[in-house]
């Protein structure tokens, strides 16, 4: 298993976006630089891998029970698991209240955040594998960051260096706090400070059988790119899907996704 150094395995960030259109979704993806890595059941479900970070896109299935209770265009937050049921126990061991459970499509782990909140680790032998997702050749320049409201800042980074996810060294947590997995392509939480009591993040309680966690852990996509912010608008817009160019410290650009969540996409 692969580990950042510190002997905590690195779970890459796997958002699941929940769309009524999961087609138009892959193909918004793969126009930004994703690969798909792998389908299932047809177009219901689908896992896409950037050069740090990969998204899997389900298709709204009221009877699919790892759907209950999401709408359309929402983005919840989601890690791989190389074992589910290693990832669960070392998490006990940490103090934290976690948990694994078998399912239609393979095992899974879960751990309750500091807010309340249900965060998943995803383990399939079929498509989930960490190793050969990550030691495949994925698209170069791209990563996903997974934007996540936060009303207490330092209890979310606690709570994320369990997972190895911790700030670039000097970072100051201000507005904005960027965490990753040093020396791991896996990705980018991305905290926002938030004024509101209960963080955007933990809204909503979907069914026990969902989400045996807690509260479906909530965030937004945005991405990180080395193409040029210039092209790269030019390249969206002229695929139909217009992009604006936004004033800011660094360049950076928004667009709509067929779900129709504006995402932002920032310079690396």
């Amino acid at each position: 298993m692969m580990d950042h150094g510190d002997g905590i395995p690195a779970h890459p960030l796997c958002p699941h976006r929940f769309s009524a259109r999961p087609e138009a979704m892959v193909d918004f993806l793969q126009t930004l630089g994703m690969r798909p890595r792998f389908a299932q059941h047809g177009d219901s479900f689908g896992v896409l891998a950037a050069a740090a970070g990969l998204i899997a896109v389900h298709a709204l299935d009221p009877d699919d029970a790892a759907v209950a209770g999401a709408s359309h265009g929402e983005t919840r937050l989601v890690f791989l698991a190389e074992d589910a049921r290693h990832t669960a126990g070392r998490l006990q061991e940490d103090g934290l209240r976690s948990m694994w459970w078998d399912a239609r499509r393979g095992r899974h782990a879960g751990v309750t955040g500091p807010h309340g909140e249900g965060i998943w680790f995803t383990e399939d032998a079929g498509h989930h594998r960490q190793r050969e997702l990550l030691e495949s050749p994925l698209t170069p320049g791209l990563t996903v960051v997974a934007v996540r409201s936060s009303h207490a800042l330092q209890a979310d980074v606690a709570f994320f260096a369990h997972l190895g996810y911790v700030p670039a060294p000097g970072a100051a947590a201000g507005d904005w706090l960027p965490i990753a997995v040093p020396n791991a392509p896996s990705g980018i939480i991305g905290l926002h400070a938030s004024d509101d009591e209960q963080p955007v993040s933990a809204l909503d309680r979907p069914s026990e059988k969902s989400n045996p966690a807690g509260r479906s852990a909530r965030v937004d996509l945005g991405f990180l790119t080395t193409e040029g912010i210039p092209e790269l608008a030019a390249r969206l817009t002229a695929a139909g899907y217009p992009a604006e160019r936004v004033e800011g410290p660094g360049p950076a650009l928004t667009v709509r996704d067929p779900d129709g969540r504006r995402l932002t996409i920032h310079q690396a």
